[in-house]
């Protein structure tokens, strides 16, 4: 009992020295963690950044904000793809729903990349803890901004992600 007690103060502590360091854009965050898609592959992020931003969008079937916001992401996924923009869809869902992420992506055709974060590693690696949590990552994997919850003004993140393509990279 004790040991757990340990374990989630550590992980709290981890979690605001996170979030103190993206909030100053000083990306604490390792980008070499691998997680599997849908198709059973791996994904490191690491060997993909470098062609532009990178959104992570971490949801869960069970989770209908998630839902409904990442009606809104389609579109941006639409609008900046062809520009270098990943977008990363990242479900929570454990392994009692996991079985339901493919075909609720296949429902609504969801063209971005879906990986498995059924431990909440990779979560909780950026600072999060509810669902939805959405972190924008420039070309080098440097945390630009998180979003705590559904995001209300979804032009704010179009100009953000219209910036970061603007800046140079660092290649």
């Amino acid at each position: 009992m004790h040991r757990n007690r340990m374990k989630r103060s550590a992980g709290i502590i981890t979690a605001i020295l996170i979030l103190s360091f993206s909030s100053y854009g000083i990306s604490a965050v390792p980008t070499g963690w691998t997680l599997k898609d849908l198709n059973g592959g791996r994904y490191t992020l690491s060997k993909n950044l470098g062609n532009g931003p990178t959104m992570l969008i971490f949801w869960a079937t069970w989770c209908r904000p998630c839902k409904q916001e990442m009606k809104e992401y389609k579109s941006i996924f639409e609008d900046y793809q062809e520009k270098g923009v990943q977008i990363l869809a990242i479900s929570e869902d454990n392994s009692k729903t996991q079985s339901k992420v493919r075909p609720f992506i296949r429902s609504v055709g969801y063209e971005f990349t879906v990986l498995l974060d059924p431990t909440r590693e990779v979560l909780k690696s950026y600072g999060g803890v509810s669902l939805p949590y959405t972190v924008i990552l420039d070309s080098t994997g440097e945390v630009q901004k998180v979003y705590r919850g559904k995001i209300k003004k979804i032009d704010e993140l179009s100009e953000l992600l219209g910036k970061l393509l603007e800046e140079p990279s660092s290649e």
